[in-house]
């Protein structure tokens, strides 16, 4: 008879494998990081946003810029809009979900004007990571991102701040990490900011909702969020998390005790199984 799996086991098992997705959503999130920085400390964009600031051909400058940004737009899978606010409120963006330089899919949804925005991103930890919330519905697709953004410093003039920008990027990124296509019957992971605001989750309506009286290390809360969501209702959840303090992120692992317990042992059973089947199997 095979021996049951424990509840360490299942604790070492779940761990381990939160340790792995916490560190594929870091490096897919660093790698978007990477082309902010390429988009933000680049010679072209720093002189046009310059001449901006300065009111110099305005319109010619801002198609400049545009043109400059949809170049970057495509050398990652999941951007989807990529904005500056120059220094004196000027806003210049591409919205690959839109398809617009005119309208922007998220910008509305947060309540943020351009000076607003530029100030949020000013004064916050860099890089700023805005909280995700659904964007723009387009051709009956539901869109939900969430956003980097980072100062623009003009290193060749002392260190001036002379703008500031926003990638954003699509949930899909983080959800396809976190979840994949996998069955989330026995259990699965979601994302929750410092504020407690969700950025992805595997019903992505949750995307942008807030947890209540949030605190990162109390598993009750995230235990009450998943069955306040529908999920595992009357059964007993598991709560494992492993926090990013570079995104102030915890990514947090919600199991279904008895389901998962079930599965593993009867996996392990199939596998003793098989063992027995290969070994009277005889040579030749």
């Amino acid at each position: 008879m095979p021996i049951p799996v424990s509840g360490k086991q299942l604790t070492e098992m779940t761990e381990y494998n939160l340790e792995q997705t916490q560190s594929s959503v870091n490096t897919n999130v660093e790698s978007y990081r990477d082309l902010l920085y390429q988009i933000y400390s680049d010679d072209e964009v720093i002189d046009l946003v310059r001449k901006l600031n300065s009111g110099e051909n305005i319109i010619v400058n801002k198609n400049q810029l545009q043109r400059k940004m949809r170049g970057f737009f495509y050398t990652k899978e999941y951007v989807r809009s990529i904005t500056v606010v120059t220094r004196n409120g000027t806003r210049v963006f591409w919205d690959g979900i839109i398809g617009s330089s005119a309208q922007s899919s998220w910008m509305n949804s947060y309540g943020l004007n351009s000076r607003e925005l530029y100030e949020k991103i000013s004064n916050s930890k860099q890089p700023c990571l805005l909280p995700a919330k659904q964007a723009a519905t387009m051709a009956n697709t539901e869109n939900y991102l969430f956003h980097i953004g980072n100062r623009i410093v003009d290193y060749n003039h002392q260190n001036e701040q002379i703008g500031v920008i926003v990638m954003s990027i699509d949930e899909t990124l983080l959800a396809e990490i976190c979840n994949g296509e996998g069955s989330r019957e026995s259990s699965f992971n979601f994302i929750v900011d410092g504020d407690g605001y969700i950025v992805s989750y595997p019903d992505r309506t949750k995307v942008g909702q807030q947890i209540e009286n949030f605190s990162r290390k109390d598993e009750n809360q995230y235990i009450r969020y998943v069955r306040e969501s529908g999920q595992y209702e009357g059964e007993k959840i598991l709560i494992h998390t492993t926090y990013d303090d570079k995104y102030g992120w915890t990514v947090v692992n919600a199991v279904n005790q008895a389901r998962t317990f079930s599965r593993l042992n009867t996996q392990q059973t199939l596998c003793l199984l098989n063992l027995k089947l290969s070994a009277a199997v005889p040579d030749g």
